[in-house]
């Protein structure tokens, strides 16, 4: 059986989360993945090393392709990698509470923060719903209509995760009337939350 994933031109994890579900659907036969970068292509290689395949890897015109063979299907551990690049690892367990106190991901480049924060939301859809996104300061603009991270939002809420904004951020920001996921609470609750369950701040 063959198949193909062609991640060309997609920012980190995506290739490695597209592999690992083809690996998923595929069981026994060869995988062909066409990336456009040697950082996913290392991810992509370590992925599928880690899975028991055998990997062929080769240069073609913009970029390389891996040829991944797997013998019989076997359950595949649930992976999203330690990313070359990123390091985007899934959570040890559901019951996680994230705290996100800025609309972009980690200090330095706000536009690399943004790029940052869209795979971070993303690759959450690929694990453990967590049981809590608590949004503070300018996090709450992640929240609001014009938000162009809505959508996944919108999809951990669906899984069950809470979405809850700081009403005092939304106000400061003039946001009250702009929320459109989740709702609009006060610290008392986002305290109370936040020590409920372990909680990581980004």
């Amino acid at each position: 059986m063959s198949n193909e994933v062609d991640a060309r031109g997609l920012l980190c994890p995506q290739p490695v989360i597209l592999t690992k579900r083809a690996l998923d659907a595929m069981g026994a036969g060869v995988l062909t993945v066409r990336v456009d970068n040697a950082i996913a292509k290392e991810n992509v290689r370590k992925l599928a090393t880690s899975l028991g395949c055998a990997v062929d890897v080769a240069d073609e015109a913009g970029g390389f392709v891996l040829r991944l063979t797997r013998g019989e299907a076997a359950e595949l551990p649930t992976f999203l990698g330690e990313c070359v690049s990123c390091r985007e690892e899934a959570p040890a367990e559901a019951g996680l509470v994230y705290l996100l106190t800025k609309d972009t991901l980690g200090h330095g480049s706000e536009e690399l923060g943004a790029v940052l924060m869209r795979s971070f939301l993303h690759t959450l859809l690929e694990g453990p719903v967590p049981k809590a996104l608590l949004f503070l300061n300018s996090g709450v603009k992640l929240t609001v209509e014009t938000s162009a991270l809505l959508e996944p939002i919108r999809a951990l809420e669906k899984e069950g995760c809470q979405v809850l904004s700081c009403g005092t951020c939304l106000s400061y920001y003039h946001l009250d009337d702009k929320l459109a996921v989740g709702e609009a609470t006060n610290m008392y609750t986002i305290l109370e939350l936040a020590r409920s369950a372990r909680t990581l701040t980004l």
